[in-house]
């Protein structure tokens, strides 16, 4: 059965240390000495790439009280998924809460600094899942919407919101759950949970015109990892399944960003490659072509020469050093 008792205080260490990946002059305020700042639930910041962060809130707030911050600069977007966020950014006051199709991606520009304040109010609830995208991470991103979503990180405290897909909801929600993923593949997880929800709001942001293309270069990072992995060798004998599950994607999101990326699938490149491996070693005169077709994953020679002369032009034997 579950249990009524409240959840855990949190520690206010632990909020001032995971506040520095957020901005600086942290202070929060309960409402008189007798009854001291109180929040229970969870709050986590998760660093990503380029000074990005992942954050997570899912509290209780035990009295009427206020968080304060001076934010970095960056876009931030975030998505109420119960109760509501009561927040100020500099002179701006917006309520956020869960829209009746689901959680509404809000968005605000600081293009500098800002101050931002959260209110509270005695037992108020919030669930909310939010993104910080830097300039140096927009800079990198690169994407199609890059104009359009510069344009607006530029507008000092411009505010935009959207409605979120359907297909997004489950991957909100399961943020703020308890995923019983061992530590390096939770770490995973929340990186991809990051990406997604960057595209989407790198789209969002853009509008319309921003086409289908605008997330593909934040789908490209990761592909960049799959392929060090498989350059590495230590796939060699891994089922596409195994490398998804490995870079925490299915099968087949894997296959089709992949060929997104560098124009083939996993195993034609893993192919490609292994041959340019058994080409430089008869090359360099280290096997003979019985040796190559193993180096290269091939059981029979003839099945290795076949598919060596279609990707290089010449037999095997010509290659020989």
């Amino acid at each position: 059965m579950p249990s009524n008792r409240p959840s855990p205080l949190i520690p206010l260490g632990d909020l001032a240390r995971q506040s520095r990946h957020t901005g600086s002059a942290y202070r929060l305020c309960g409402p008189d000495a007798v009854q001291p700042f109180a929040l229970r639930g969870r709050v986590q910041t998760h660093p990503m790439t380029a000074g990005a962060t992942l954050h997570l809130v899912d509290v209780v707030d035990e009295h009427a009280q206020n968080v304060h911050i001076q934010l970095k600069p960056g876009l931030r977007i975030a998505w109420v998924l119960r109760g509501r966020a009561d927040v100020r950014y500099g002179s701006q006051r917006v309520l956020m809460q869960p829209g009746r199709g689901g959680p509404t991606a809000h968005a605000v520009a600081l293009a500098e600094g800002e101050s931002f304040t959260r209110y509270a109010t005695p037992g108020g609830r919030e669930s909310t899942v939010s993104l910080c995208l830097t300039p140096d991470w927009l800079a990198q991103a690169a994407c199609s919407s890059a104009d359009a979503v510069s344009r607006l990180s530029q507008q000092h405290l411009q505010r935009a919101h959207w409605q979120t897909p359907s297909a997004l909801h489950a991957v909100l929600q399961g943020l703020l759950g308890d995923t019983g993923l061992a530590p390096e593949l939770h770490a995973l997880y929340l990186q991809g949970c990051f990406q997604m929800l960057a595209a989407h709001a790198l789209q969002g942001l853009a509008g319309p015109d921003a086409g289908r293309g605008a997330a593909a270069p934040l789908r490209r990072r990761p592909m960049e990892q799959v392929r060090e992995l498989l350059d590495s060798g230590q796939a060699d004998r891994w089922s596409l399944e195994a490398i998804a599950r490995h870079h925490h994607m299915s099968a087949a999101t894997l296959q089709r960003h992949f060929q997104q990326a560098f124009g083939m699938g996993v195993f034609a490149y893993q192919r490609r490659r292994r041959l340019q491996q058994a080409r430089a070693a008869l090359a360099r005169g280290e096997v003979d072509v019985a040796g190559a077709a193993a180096l290269a994953g091939y059981r029979h020679a003839a099945n290795f020469s076949t598919a060596f002369r279609r990707q290089f032009g010449i037999s095997p034997l010509q290659a020989r050093g």
